[in-house]
């Protein structure tokens, strides 16, 4: 289903960016913000982001094995936390697209997590394996009380949203006066996506629905009752294994790698840390 306009701005006029995997990506010509030129409902959603997604293997959707991405996740989530204590060191705490919760296990006893997460399978592994405070579907404004939480992260969400703007009110609804909001996504702007263009190993469709960069996700932000106080293109740690795969996939078309037998559970468990510049880890406070 092809968008009638940005939701972003409201623009309705786009010039063509590119076409790939039989999708097409836009650019709108009001706010120049990337977005695919396809508008998935929720029980579209809901049926993307099943167990396959997660737990892939050869398909090209998706993760190979979220569950094998728990070891370095975990390490790169203990690291957020506590870049961001200064910021907000105690209180109640949603983080939007939790997944299997990796995020939520690490936090302290001074904090209070709860997860949401469009993938029922994902939010059922969080409950049963894990016994975390997890539901499913998407943040509307009535979800939570207003100011609810004191912090709010959206780790490598907000390009899968089918409306980001409108989640980003509904972040500000349940967020304190003095609330913070903490995301990752990718910098359409740098130089890597810029020199890769259609090759560029976030643009993985139909997934990622927008593409930002820093000028319009801080727009967006600056709009939607937030005021920006870090940016950053944070080094993290990735398994050997998966940044093989991911590579793989988007280079080169493919995710065969050939090993030796035995290989992929040491490549697995080796991490390293990673940094091709094209990631913002973005901090702001509800204005």
């Amino acid at each position: 289903m092809a968008r009638k306009s940005c939701k972003i701005c409201g623009g309705v006029s786009a010039s063509p960016f590119l076409e790939k995997d039989g999708f097409r990506v836009v650019t709108c010509d009001s706010c120049s913000v990337a977005f695919l030129d396809y508008d998935p409902d929720d029980d579209r959603l809901r049926q993307f982001y099943s167990e396959e997604y997660f737990e892939s293997g050869p398909d090209f959707r998706g993760y190979e094995s979220y569950g094998g991405c728990e070891s370095f996740l975990t390490m790169n989530f203990e690291r957020r936390i506590k870049r961001l204590s200064p910021h907000v060191s105690s209180g109640r705490v949603l983080d939007l697209g939790c997944g299997y919760g990796y995020f939520l296990r690490c936090l302290g006893g001074q904090y209070k997590g709860t997860g949401m997460d469009i993938s029922e399978h994902a939010v059922r592994i969080a409950r049963e394996r894990f016994g975390l405070d997890v539901r499913a579907g998407m943040l509307t404004e009535s979800s939570f009380p207003p100011g609810h939480f004191s912090l709010v992260t959206m780790w490598d969400v907000i390009e899968h949203l089918p409306d980001p703007k409108n989640t980003l009110l509904n972040v500000r609804a349940v967020l304190k006066d003095d609330g913070v909001l903490a995301m990752t996504t990718g910098d359409s702007g740098s130089l890597v996506a810029r020199l890769c263009r259609g090759r560029w190993h976030l643009l993985t469709l139909p997934e990622h629905l927008w593409f930002f960069s820093e000028r319009t996700l801080r727009k967006l932000l600056e709009a939607t009752g937030f005021r920006v106080i870090d940016v950053q293109r944070e080094w993290c740690y990735y398994s050997v294994d998966y940044l093989a795969e991911r590579l793989l996939k988007t280079l080169f078309n493919s995710r065969k790698l050939i090993r030796p037998a035995g290989e992929k559970s040491w490549l697995n468990r080796l991490a390293i840390p990673f940094n091709l510049f094209d990631v913002m880890y973005v901090v702001c406070r509800r204005k």
